[in-house]
């Protein structure tokens, strides 16, 4: 392979490698900032129910407090 050949491939391999670090970058940054906002919204439902829990939950007989507690987390798909 001639000299100038073996430079176009070095560069086409360094520019792959360049590309494919940058889109792992991205997926990296796109999961973090999902899972963030998992956590957020799970800390969020939490905070609430606990405040529920304390100011409310006595007027509600303690054989349906579950069938309560699971409706409130029924719409929030990060907490089964």
């Amino acid at each position: 392979m001639p000299a100038r050949q073996r430079t176009d491939a070095w560069r086409a391999y360094d520019n792959s490698l360049v590309a494919t670090d940058r889109e792992l970058h991205n997926v990296a940054n796109a999961l973090a900032e999902q899972t963030a906002w998992t956590w957020q919204a799970v800390d969020f439902l939490l905070r609430d129910t606990a405040r529920w829990y304390q100011n409310d939950s006595h007027d509600i007989a303690p054989e349906r407090l579950h069938d309560v507690l699971a409706s409130r987390t029924a719409g929030v798909r990060q907490v089964r």
